[in-house]
């Protein structure tokens, strides 16, 4: 679709204009600076995008309002009335028939209306963004952020925990355990003192009678009146000689060597057990260390994976949505042409390559616009022409010029003082 009648009338410097378009090609509206010329420009643009880019002032002063009317080589007209508020009223008919949605058909019909000399203002960055925009990359960036931000993150876990060397693989040894095993052992000690005790005590009484056994003896040697009385009292204290001795041999023998031994290994056994303990904890520390730190790292090259497969898809989607122009790439930090930045481009060249993409994005209207044309020459001019044949846009393009007989042409168009002359 393309527009091939325009009329203004009241808006800005233009009191009453209509002229028929160039369906295929250039349209070119020349005039000196401050001449009208950009008018027509915001016409189109205001019909299309709504009255939101119309000035305050946009109505000449006297008139209750401006009107906009184009017609499309397909049979609509399209009507805009702005009234000096800045709101608009806006139609579409076709036979005669109105649209019930008029400013979504637009929106719909004029796809993303590209402004070329708007583009080409950007910087570096704000052109991708501007593309980004456009191809609906909002989506695809937010993902590339969420998991650019989780893979930093992680990559600050992983550093956090640091790097620690395997030490040596150690079982931990129950305390607890030896620890029952030394009271039992200790109570059963307790229990050989009190034999012992006993036997030290039965010894004592032993030792006494022994005593008394000799004191006896030397009673007889000193005296033989009593020797009778004397060695029947010697013969009752051997008889409790020999009961004693029974008694004595009667009684358990005691264990103590053996459970002191039994003490000190067990003593022993919980102080290396308490060294091993402290390897066996490094080495479970180790082990849940290097888990969390296997898992940070699986983590991480996961979300570098799907950062990388992201960036990809996102290159793809810029490269098929790059216009069909040799040696032009776009990338996240702006756009180059045959390594060329796009910040050391002509302005021809600027303006061959943001109509380019006008055209990419262009709906089923197909119509750019061009400001500043004159930076073009004639020869780029009409290269710039043939383009736009090929792309099959519809290019209305101001070029600043005061001399009418300056640029010929079937669509030239000039424009002073608010009056339009071809």
């Amino acid at each position: 679709m393309k527009i091939i009648r325009l009329q203004i009338e009241g808006l800005r410097k233009l009191s009453a204009i209509s002229f028929d378009l160039n369906p295929n090609g250039l349209n070119i509206i020349a005039g000196d600076n401050e001449a009208g010329k950009s008018t027509v420009s915001l016409a189109v643009k205001s019909l299309l995008e709504g009255s939101g880019i119309i000035p305050a002032d946009a109505v000449q002063h006297g008139k209750d309002k401006a009107i906009i009317i184009a017609k499309t080589d397909d049979g609509y007209t399209f009507k805009e009335i702005i009234k000096p508020d800045g709101t608009a009223i806006v139609e579409v008919l076709k036979d005669d028939m109105k649209k019930s949605s008029p400013r979504t058909f637009l929106n719909e019909l004029k796809g993303k209306f590209f402004d070329v000399r708007q583009f080409v203002n950007l910087s570096s960055k704000e052109k991708v963004n501007y593309l980004k925009k456009l191809m609906n990359f909002t989506e695809i960036d937010s993902k590339i952020e969420k998991v650019k931000q989780e893979r930093l993150f992680i990559g600050r876990d992983i550093k956090n925990i640091g790097i620690k060397n395997e030490p040596e693989k150690v079982e931990y040894i129950s305390i607890k355990e030896l620890s029952k095993k030394l009271q039992i052992e200790n109570e059963l000690l307790q229990k050989e003192n009190n034999k012992e005790r006993k036997i030290n005590k039965a010894n004592e009484v032993l030792k006494k009678y022994k005593n008394e056994k000799i004191e006896i003896e030397d009673k007889i040697e000193k005296t033989k009146i009593i020797l009778i009385q004397l060695e029947n009292d010697l013969s009752k204290k051997e008889q409790q000689i020999i009961t004693g001795e029974n008694h004595i041999s009667e009684l358990p023998q005691s264990d103590i060597e053996n459970i002191n031994k039994r003490i000190k290994i067990i003593t022993n056994q919980i102080e290396e057990a308490e060294e091993i303990n402290i390897k066996a904890k490094e080495y479970q520390d180790y082990i849940i260390w290097k888990n969390n730190y296997d898992k940070l790292n699986v983590d991480y090259t996961k979300k570098d994976q799907l950062y990388k497969i992201l960036e990809k898809e996102k290159y793809e989607m810029l490269k098929k949505h790059t216009p069909d122009i040799n040696g032009l790439e776009i990338t996240d930090y702006g756009l180059s042409l045959n390594n060329i930045t796009d910040e050391n481009w002509s302005d021809s060249q600027s303006l061959e390559v943001a109509a380019a993409i006008g055209a990419k994005f262009a709906g089923r209207l197909r119509t750019i616009i061009v400001r500043n044309g004159e930076a073009f020459g004639k020869k780029k001019l009409k290269k710039f022409a043939e383009f736009c044949k090929n792309q099959n846009i519809q290019c209305i393009i101001e070029i600043v010029e005061d001399n009418p007989n300056a640029i010929k042409g079937d669509n030239v168009f000039f424009i002073e003082d608010g009056n339009l002359y071809r």
